[in-house]
C-alpha cells in the first residue's frame, strides 16, 4: 500500500515514515533508518518521525544520534515527557530536561 502511494507521490513523507516503521517490525533497522531519514528530509517538523528515528538509532546502538532525534522531537512537541514506543516497560519515559542538559540518553522509570 505504501509503495503504491509512493508510485503516485514519490516523496510523500508519511508513506516514507510508515515504510520505515514497518521495517522496524521485520526487524531491518538500517533500512528503516533510510526510509525515515528520507521522510525527514522532506518534512523535518514531524515529532513522531523524529521519535521513531530515535528508536531506530537506539536499536542500532547509535545513542548520540538517538539523543539528537529525541531532542528534536521534544522541541517540536513542547511537552515535558516523550513516550518511547518499543520499550517493554510501559512506565519508561525520557524526561525532557534531562535530555536537554545531557550529552547521553537518560531514561527514567516512574
Amino acid at each position: 500500500l505504501y509503495h503504491a502511494c509512493l508510485q503516485c507521490v514519490p516523496d510523500h513523507p508519511e508513506a516514507l515514515h510508515l515504510l520505515g516503521l514497518l521495517q522496524t517490525r521485520r526487524p531491518d533497522h538500517p533500512t528503516a533508518a533510510r526510509w525515515i531519514e528520507h521522510s525527514l528530509r522532506i518534512r523535518h517538523d514531524s515529532p513522531v518521525a523524529w521519535n521513531t528515528l530515535g528508536n531506530v538509532y537506539r536499536s542500532l546502538d547509535r545513542t548520540a544520534d538517538a539523543l539528537r532525534c529525541y531532542q528534536q522531537a521534544l522541541a517540536l512537541l513542547g511537552e515535558t515527557l516523550l513516550r518511547l514506543p518499543g520499550v517493554n516497560d510501559t512506565r519508561t519515559y525520557v524526561v525532557m530536561e534531562e535530555v536537554k542538559q545531557s550529552s547521553r540518553l537518560v531514561i527514567s522509570t516512574r
